[in-house]
């Protein structure tokens, strides 16, 4: 056998066994492009062999190759590159990318089967979400409204403006009293006991001592009766015309009146004394005369001119408060905390707080360490109140952070100050807020306001009379706060958004009689824009006739005090 041909049989061996494997391969290629398909495989193999990777060198946990970069890639094909094979070449090269076109194509129509497949499912998750969370927001209602105290926390809740993480400390703080006062139900019970035998004990001693007082009148009043009985003729006969007057206007002449007797009497009389005075006072006041020793007594003689005087108002009840019950085991740093209250007013943690740190005694007992402990000074204040020395309400000015509780004095509180210091406590500030303003919150979110301003180095007016303009027809405005900085002045009004659009016109109206740079500030942006901003524009329709009409007339300012806070310029200009 000739050489060529052993050769051809050995070639035809080798193409046998690298015969391309896929049949689409098979049915495209021709003998002579097998024969270089063939070769191209094996000098890919060869050259996978030479980059063979160190199994060693391999970083322990890395992830294989992924299955897209070992199946064919697409590459753009150049038409220059093209043209400058040769037919078969051609042929070859756009063979090769259909192949790995269709194969890629294959791929794609898999990957997007799946992804409808897992939208599908996610769409389901999604709506089971969805549902779930309804369920647990009304769930939360419901355990809100088991809540005693949480009455407002319910009404936020009633809307849909609140998220999970919104309420959820507050409802675990409010959980976790409610739990701590069940655990120690059974001592509360006891106490309060205690409290109410006390009480009844007390009262009972009043009763007891407003009876002998009464027994002391009447005694006083019958012997008056009779060491004036031996002269009651001779009054009676030198004063005809007062006996006809009282039969005719059923009154005594002013030269017959009885002096009212001025001395103080014991002013714990009970309303058992009532029936027994209007019984006396029936009977006709000329049967005597006044008693030779009514001045000893304090009380003017003769059954029918007795009058017990009442506590004049101007003494404070509380003042008649046995305290002595109310102060066992009463801590050190309890009653001083009430003394400044009572001394300077305060009605807020951060106000007593600052009047804590200027005095050496507030810094014993709250500063320690020179460390402002608040622990300390929220664990007084709860002592006074739950001593019922003090009654609180908490404050939500609508802003995030601004959330806190107010304070004054009970009756029995005013009572033990006087105690300690025999002095009538000052007005607290929570009692003037609410004389000065419509409400509390309206009150203190003006002190905030004016807080943050002050921190900013503005000169800042919160007083009536610094705030009260006088306008042309006699009527006067009153704005929440006036600032001033570099000579120029700026006329707050704070708002919480809880003025009717009447109320709300008339306020603009005199408003722009004195400005027409108009200030507002709302706690949050929601009532900012919601409400303040839609019942300005409102009344720049109603009122002027449209934006046309106000053009280069006025300026409005909007802001909130968050962004008072945190910037330098935080007015929202919205120029005309």
């Amino acid at each position: 056998m000739k050489k060529r041909d052993i050769l051809s049989l050995i070639r035809l061996d080798v193409q046998r066994k690298n015969k391309p494997k896929k049949k689409l391969d098979d049915f495209l290629l021709g003998e002579e492009d097998q024969h270089e398909e063939i070769m191209h495989a094996k000098r890919k193999k060869d050259d996978s062999v030479k980059k063979k990777s160190n199994v060693m060198e391999e970083e322990i946990g890395a992830s294989k190759q992924d299955e897209a970069a070992v199946k064919p890639n697409i590459r753009q094909l150049d038409w220059g590159t093209l043209s400058r094979m040769s037919l078969r070449e051609q042929n070859i090269e756009l063979k090769r990318e259909y192949i790995s076109l269709l194969e890629k194509l294959e791929e794609v129509a898999a990957n997007v089967a799946s992804e409808k497949g897992g939208n599908s499912e996610k769409a389901i998750k999604i709506e089971k979400h969805k549902k779930d969370m309804k369920l647990l927001r009304d769930f939360l209602r419901e355990i809100v409204g088991l809540i005693p105290d949480g009455y407002e926390l319910r009404m936020q809740m009633d809307t849909t403006s609140w998220s999970v993480a919104e309420v959820e400390d507050e409802i675990m703080n409010k959980i976790k009293s409610l739990v701590s006062k069940l655990k120690f139900t059974d001592k509360i019970i006891e106490e309060e006991t205690k409290k109410v035998a006390a009480q009844k004990q007390f009262l009972e001693n009043e009763l007891i001592r407003a009876r002998e007082r009464i027994k002391d009148l009447e005694g006083m009043i019958l012997n008056g009766s009779n060491s004036e009985s031996s002269v009651q003729g001779t009054t009676l006969e030198k004063q005809p015309e007062s006996q006809e007057s009282y039969n005719n206007n059923q009154q005594v002449p002013p030269a017959v009146v009885q002096d009212k007797q001025e001395d103080n009497v014991d002013n714990k009389i009970t309303n058992k004394e009532a029936p027994q005075q209007q019984v006396i006072q029936k009977r006709n006041p000329f049967e005597q005369t006044k008693s030779s020793n009514s001045s000893n007594s304090g009380m003017s003689s003769g059954q029918g001119s007795v009058k017990i005087p009442e506590i004049p108002e101007e003494v404070p009840k509380y003042l008649f408060i046995e305290t002595d019950r109310y102060l066992e085991n009463f801590p050190d740093e309890c009653k001083f905390t009430l003394e400044v209250i009572g001394r300077t007013g305060v009605s807020r943690n951060a106000e007593l707080k600052n009047e804590m740190e200027q005095l050496e005694e507030g810094k014993k007992y709250f500063f320690p360490n020179n460390q402002y402990e608040y622990g300390y000074l929220n664990n007084a204040v709860k002592t006074l109140k739950d001593r019922q020395f003090i009654t609180s309400k908490e404050i939500n000015l609508g802003a995030r952070g601004y959330k806190f509780l107010v304070y004054e004095l009970t009756d029995i509180g005013k009572a033990v100050y006087y105690k300690f210091t025999q002095q009538q406590p000052v007005e607290a500030e929570m009692h003037k807020m609410l004389g000065d303003h419509k409400s509390l919150e309206h009150g203190y979110l003006i002190r905030e306001v004016a807080n943050e301003f002050r921190a900013k180095h503005y000169t800042v007016h919160e007083d009536r009379e610094s705030c009260t303009y006088k306008l042309e027809d006699g009527k006067r405005k009153v704005f929440d706060l006036v600032i001033e900085k570099d000579g120029q002045k700026q006329h707050i009004e704070v708002e919480r958004g809880t003025h009717n659009d009447d109320d709300f016109f008339k306020a603009m109206d005199k408003i722009y009689q004195i400005t027409s740079e108009f200030y507002f500030v709302a706690p949050n942006e929601k009532i900012l824009y919601q409400v303040t901003k839609g019942k300005v524009f409102k009344w720049i329709t109603d009122r002027l006739g449209g934006f046309e009409n106000a053009k280069g007339k006025m300026k409005m300012h909007f802001s909130t005090i968050e962004k008072i806070k945190k910037s330098d310029e935080p007015w929202e200009v919205f120029a005309l």
